[in-house]
């Protein structure tokens, strides 16, 4: 890991800590980094079951996603989608097609959009 790397993340852990926020983070390393207590259900509202057909979800986004390059971000709108089934599939294909560290993905509720940036 370079240093500006370990400095941003010292930095982001300080002010997580500020915030009064708890975190689990590990590194590449495989260094842990652990303040408070994180439940792995907090703040999910995974839905149950099945809401759409098989390959539904990504026959909507996979022409929007599938020629993005390097540097390269997209807005996908939820439309008929609910926002957490959406943004979940997204990040899945993005996974398989370029890999961990290798796209960065958000939910925007107000906008109604999941915003995904290819890395590398």
């Amino acid at each position: 890991m370079l240093n500006i790397q370990k400095k941003e993340i010292n930095r982001l852990t300080t002010l997580l800590k500020s915030a009064g926020a708890s975190y689990d983070i590990l590194l590449p390393d495989g260094v842990r980094l652990q303040h408070g207590s994180v439940s792995k259900t907090a703040g999910t509202n995974a839905p149950s079951g099945h809401r759409y057909r098989r390959g539904e979800t990504p026959a909507y986004f996979l022409p929007l996603i599938k020629d993005l390059k390097p540097g390269e971000a997209v807005e996908i709108p939820f439309d008929r989608f609910h926002p957490y089934t959406l943004a979940s599939n997204i990040g899945s294909h993005a996974f398989a097609m370029w890999g961990k560290g290798n796209y960065t993905s958000s939910r925007d509720n107000e906008r109604k959009v999941v915003e995904l940036l290819r890395m590398q």
